[in-house]
């Protein structure tokens, strides 16, 4: 368990940066693409500049070469992993037998 300082140690991000974090760079083991050229380097350099995916792409044309041209080609991708942060999926309850 990593705390925020911890957490930055580690990736170069804070930890409310984390999800979209990995809709920049990828994460195999949840099946999130990331974004072709864009690695865990770029990744935080992008997000200490833009400090989230929303506000790279409201500047998305700012951004130059070839990680600037995937981010444009891409954004809907990036910005459907974010929407799990913004818009949970509902937790459902059950009437289980050991619960009262």
């Amino acid at each position: 368990m990593l705390d925020r300082d911890g957490v930055k140690a580690k990736f170069d991000v804070y930890p409310e940066q984390i999800i979209d974090y990995l809709a920049l760079v990828g994460d195999s083991s949840d099946n999130i693409p990331g974004i072709d050229k864009v690695g865990p380097k770029t990744g935080a350099k992008l997000l200490q500049q833009y400090t989230s995916v929303d506000n790279l792409i409201a500047h998305v044309a700012d951004v130059p070469g070839k990680v600037g041209e995937n981010l444009r080609r891409r954004t809907h991708d990036a910005r459907a992993v974010t929407q799990t942060r913004d818009h949970p999926a509902p937790i459902w309850s059950c009437p289980c037998p050991w619960s009262n």
